[in-house]
């Protein structure tokens, strides 16, 4: 018996994973042949892929390998001879090849040879991560040529030996030879795998030589994609569920969507007796928007054309964009299911973790349950529980001590983490990184995700947070995923950037519209052009308005964490006397303490005065409502976002957004630290030429803004994305981080309270006690208190920290409550030993 696993039939292991990568792609639609592949055609070369993926395990080597005790099987590790993928990959990439010659004549030889060569790289790198495509196929011939011969000739005997079982394999014994002549013949085994010879044929002469439409250039790394995806997904959760096939009715498009009419309903309730989309009782020009909004999209929604697939919502702030998306996107849901006969999820994707909690709030109303059913609905970041609710599996059964309930918790936990991690919903709430790094990281975690991306409805709110570098490289790979795969996209916010110009706006000929000319909830001064101010001027200049406008709530919005509380500091001097309230929002207050002090504004009703400091953090989707702002000099979307937190339900006539150019204490601008320079430039000019701007003119400013930067804008980076995605550079690829972070970070846990004190206590029992068995039961007890732990840790660059770092202990930088004093201040947050230059 040939096995895979210790107690697992190989056959069984290739069969059972085949069933799983197939329920997945009956659920991916193919809208276009991709090189002339059929949805048919495709999943062959999915069969094959899988088929062959584990064939090395065949030889005696590894059967051996999987009979040794864990401590020699270390030592056997080393061992080429005991490894399996490569030789697996040069037996798929001849299966693939004799497939596509067989039957698909009408094929360019060299796309068939670029596709073998994509089932080669797949499987050999189903370990490990994806590089780039010359370092993938390059092999050593001196080095591989005996090991690959002995591990031939092992498999050989004993495919013979089982050949009833291995005769599921496509192509099996018609390829037995064509491998053993080029692992045997130097000659053809240089011509197939040595890197050098790849410079043969180049991709880019067979993408002209076919003229490729410019949605298929991307099609080879697209396919490598979902090939990988699919391979490493259903690999894992095979092996996970030991042999346990009843798992696949756990597919989320196995069940069915509960309500369609949910948002409608949630909806009508909150907007009954004049209350907003929102909830919030406030001027009625604002709530009947809203509700013109939502009318609108519902009288509507039959007329979609589904050969959009990019759709805009452009709306000023305060409107209820979240919700609208997600009545659009469910109703969307329902038409492409009775239309095309296909479930697509919902991935709804936000910038920042600090407004994620918001939007979690929201759909947790929405579907009215305490613990959403996780097949429903997903929230997954960072700091997110990896735990999915499955009846199939209920953890808490289990008697630990019990070595098969052991077993138990094990399968529990990996399937636990594999259907979350890998968004197995109808609805997914995460954040950008996690979304871009699904498509253009060379991890396996991260791309195992990228089937679930494929024929799915993605939402981007707050897409202007993207930066411009990475506008035409997204365009391309979203137009990519949409003209492929049936990839709905519905890009949200209030300034939209410029590679949006061909997006379908769904409220394309509203009425409403010209009543969003009409509000005039916030008026930009632009105060950038007088003497520039420090930010002691800054504090005078609040004293003075405060003193003289009636002011209730009052925003300062800066660029730096460091010129935040240097702010923070001088108001508490200078207002000691007065009756204020002072908050301060920045990502070095401890998560809880920070939602805790976003509620409380959000809630504000007393009469003394409110005043908020805080760095870009409260920008994006943050849903807080002031009658006076303050911003120190942004590119233009930043400052039309803090506009949006001004007034925003219009519950005065008119209010003001002040723009300054701050400066530090050796005349540097603090913008400049931040943000591109020519986009700085950009936004100056324009205010320059506007000293006051109404919220009716914001539209026209804005495209003057984006027309600009269409001028300036440098496609560098974007260029050289797009030409490593063309040659199959995943490696290359991963180097570019959509949101950047080019510095160190370090994870504090801040024993804040006496909650805090309890949650270390619990965490370090698990990681020391010796009441778990194993490193599984640890994990499953952390996962369980992961939130609470984490709502008391914040990331503290290095450069901002590196000269007053707490102690290390368990795996944290850890401040302790009787050492809070000199590490964490119970305002502002972590207290550093140098200025900081970093945003939030």
């Amino acid at each position: 018996m040939i096995l895979s696993h210790p107690n697992k039939k190989l056959i069984d292991h290739l069969e059972n994973t085949f069933k799983i990568a197939n329920e997945i792609y009956n659920n991916i639609f193919l809208k276009k042949r991709i090189y002339n592949l059929t949805k048919e055609e495709i999943r062959e070369i999915i069969k094959i892929i899988i088929f062959y993926h584990d064939l090395g395990k065949s030889t005696n080597y590894f059967q051996d390998y999987l009979k040794e005790e864990p401590k020699n099987q270390k030592k056997l590790k080393s061992n080429p001879l005991y490894h399996h993928s490569l030789i697996s990959s040069i037996f798929a990439y001849f299966a693939t090849k004799k497939y596509l010659d067989q039957y698909k004549s009408s094929i360019d030889d060299d796309i068939k040879n670029l596709i073998s060569y994509i089932s080669f790289i797949v499987i050999k790198k189903h370990h490990s991560y994806l590089q780039n495509l010359r370092d993938i196929i390059s092999i050593n011939y001196e080095q591989d040529k005996k090991i690959l011969q002995k591990q031939f000739i092992s498999i050989r005997e004993n495919i013979e030996k089982y050949k009833d079982e291995f005769k599921k394999i496509p192509f099996l014994f018609d390829i037995l030879k064509n491998v053993e002549e080029v692992i045997e013949k130097e000659k053809n085994f240089i011509k197939y795998f040595r890197a050098s010879l790849l410079s043969e044929y180049k991709i880019n002469d067979v993408i002209e030589k076919n003229n490729f439409r410019e949605e298929e250039y991307l099609g080879f790394y697209i396919i490598s994609l979902l090939f990988y995806s699919i391979l490493t997904y259903s690999d894992r959760l095979e092996v996970s569920i030991k042999g346990n096939m009843d798992i696949l009715d756990i597919f989320y498009f196995k069940s069915e969507f509960p309500d369609y009419y949910i948002i409608e309903k949630y909806i009508n309730k909150i907007t009954k007796d004049d209350n907003s989309i929102s909830g919030d009782k406030i001027n009625l020009n604002i709530n009947s928007l809203r509700k013109k909004l939502f009318t609108y999209i519902k009288e509507n929604i039959d007329n979609v054309d589904f050969n959009d697939n990019l759709f805009l919502m452009n709306l000023p702030t305060g409107l209820g964009k979240t919700l609208l998306n997600f009545y659009f996107s469910i109703n969307l849901k329902k038409k492409i299911k009775e239309n095309y006969n296909y479930d697509p999820k919902i991935i709804y994707c936000l910038p920042f973790i600090s407004i994620i909690d918001q939007v979690d709030h929201i759909l947790r109303n929405i579907f009215n349950l305490n613990k959403i059913q996780s097949y429903l609905y997903l929230s997954n970041h960072y700091l997110s529980s990896k735990e999915y609710s499955l009846n199939l599996l209920d953890v808490n059964n289990y008697d630990k001590n019990e070595f098969i309930e052991e077993e138990k918790i094990r399968e529990y936990i990996l399937v636990s983490e594999l259907l979350s991690e890998n968004w197995n919903s109808h609805i997914v709430l995460t954040t950008f990184v996690r979304f871009f790094e699904s498509f253009s990281d060379n991890q396996i975690s991260s791309i195992m995700r990228f089937h679930n991306l494929v024929s799915s409805i993605i939402i981007l709110d707050e897409i202007q947070n993207i930066p411009h570098k990475y506008y035409k490289f997204l365009d391309k790979i979203f137009k990519a995923l949409a003209y492929y795969f049936n990839t709905y996209f519905i890009l949200s916010t209030a300034t939209a950037p410029i590679f949006l110009d061909n997006y379908k706006s769904i409220l394309d000929n509203l009425d409403v519209t010209k009543e969003f000319k009409l509000l005039n909830r916030v008026n930009i001064s632009v105060k950038i052009n007088s003497e520039n101010k420090n930010i002691k001027d800054l504090a005078d200049y609040i004293q003075e308005i405060i003193n003289r406008e009636s002011v209730k709530k009052l925003l300062v919005v800066l660029n730096t964490i460091g010129s935040a509380k240097e702010l923070y500091r001088n108001l508490i001097n200078k207002l000691e006397n007065k009756n204020v309230k002072l908050y301060f929002l920045s990502s070095h207050v401890v998560p809880k303490e920070r939602l805790k002090r976003i509620k409380e504004i959000k809630n504000y009703k007393d009469n003394e005065l409110l005043i908020v400091i805080s760095t870009q953090i409260i920008e994006a989707g943050v849903d807080l409502d002031f009658d006076y702002s303050i911003r120190d000099l942004a590119p233009l979307d930043s400052i039309i976002q803090v506009a949006g937190r001004t007034n925003r339900n219009y519950t005065k006539n008119t209010s003001t957004l002040d723009v300054f150019l701050l400066k530090n204490d050796i005349n540097k601008f603090y913008c400049y630290y931040i943000y591109d320079q020519i986009i700085l430039e950009n936004t100056k000019n324009i205010l320059l030429k506007n000293q006051s701007i109404p919220e009716s003119n914001f539209s026209y400013i804005f495209e003057q803004y984006k027309n600009k930067l269409k001028q300036a804008i440098n496609n560098k980076t974007s260029n050289e994305i797009l030409n490593n995605i063309v040659y199959l550079n995943f490696e290359n690829v991963s180097y570019n981080k959509l949101i950047e972070k080019n510095y160190k970070e370090y994870p504090i846990f801040v024993e804040l309270d006496s909650e805090a004190k309890k949650i270390w206590e619990k965490y370090s029992t698990i990681l020391n006690s010796k009441k778990y068995h194993n490193y599984l039961q640890i994990k499953q007890e952390l996962i369980k208190i992961k939130n609470d732990l984490f709502s008391y840790v914040i990331n503290v660059s290095k450069t901002y920290s590196e000269k007053n770092l707490p102690p290390k202990v368990n795996n944290f930088l850890y401040i302790s409550y009787e050492d809070l004093d000199k590490y964490y201040d119970l305002e502002t947050g972590f207290i550093p030993e140098n200025n900081d230059l970093l945003i939030f």
